[in-house]
């Protein structure tokens, strides 16, 4: 049994040496809470008040001296004063007028989108679509596109940054593609994907794992795999038997976790497995192995 004085000694090394990886998943749990909430109010709006209400103010309420439309960075401003009360991390959006009078694409940290009023008091969910004569098309922003394309760059650019620090498992035969996958310990689906490799390795694909310990309390053990003299057998051990052999973690592989979160926050990652191709597009989560085969490889599952 360990001493109460030791537990406060072991207690406080492990607050400074984990301090940074706890802010980006404290960062990443308030983003998530903040798109719930936001969602849920809209909701709200909507159903009560109607598309015309969720914008009518009061004669208490009204924002004196806002602009509604032709002054993006007046309504930038503020959003973000209305984003900081709920997360004051949030210095820096990307506004978008849409096609509807007093509402605005919001493209949070994250490639997170949003519409919401010029002064930031509404939002009305993620995507906005009109009614034609025949049907409802969705309205694209211009500012959502440039994001996705942004967001395959920083994933192709990152995946190559992070090449030496990867846990690989190499393609039996000759090689047709490989697939990149975050990935945490203890998740189902992590693990459920882990069971697919050996099929996966069969029809050519290299898995290249690195760790994303988003919101959960395993980056203990995914330093302990990444610092292992067998990195692939230790992250099967940590899956599926719970346990890893006595490993000494160093400063390194604690900087290749924080390394991998870093990139996965700035794709806007908010869970495990999150699978993308060389090129950096995100195919989803969990992908079934016939259909990863055949979106990598052009080929069905042998």
């Amino acid at each position: 049994m360990i001493c109460i004085g030791n537990i406060t000694l072991e207690v406080d090394v492990q607050a400074r040496e984990r301090l940074e990886g706890e802010i980006v998943k404290i960062k990443g749990i308030v983003l998530n809470l903040l798109f719930l909430a936001v969602i849920a109010s809209g909701g709200y709006l909507l159903a009560t008040k109607g598309l015309s209400g969720a914008f009518a103010k009061n004669d208490s309420e009204k924002t004196t001296g806002q602009k509604t439309s032709g002054d993006i960075e007046a309504v930038k401003r503020a959003i973000i004063a209305r984003l900081q009360q709920i997360d004051g991390t949030i210095d820096d959006i990307s506004v978008e007028e849409t096609p509807v009078e007093g509402v605005y694409w919001v493209l949070l940290p994250g490639n997170q989108m949003l519409l919401m009023s010029a002064d930031g008091r509404y939002v009305l969910g993620s995507t906005l679509a009109e009614l034609t004569d025949k049907e409802m098309v969705k309205v694209d922003s211009s500012i959502q596109a440039t994001a996705a394309v942004e967001k395959k760059d920083i994933a192709k650019k990152g995946f190559e940054a992070t090449q030496g620090n990867q846990i690989v498992f190499k393609a039996e035969g000759e090689k047709k593609g490989e697939v990149y996958v975050f990935t945490d310990v203890h998740c189902g689906y992590c693990k459920k994907f882990h069971q697919d490799v050996p099929n996966l390795n069969k029809a050519g694909i290299d898995v290249h794992y690195l760790a994303g310990p988003f919101f959960s309390r395993d980056r203990e053990s995914l330093e302990k795999v990444w610092c292992s003299a067998n990195p692939q057998e230790a992250l099967s051990m940590a899956k599926f038997q719970d346990k890893l052999d006595a490993v000494s973690v160093t400063e390194q592989c604690k900087q290749i976790v924080t390394d991998h979160i870093t990139l996965g926050q700035k794709l806007g990652i908010r869970g495990t497995p999150a699978t993308f191709t060389k090129d950096g597009e995100q195919l989803g989560g969990y992908v079934p192995p016939d259909q990863l085969i055949a979106k990598i490889t052009g080929n069905s599952a042998q």
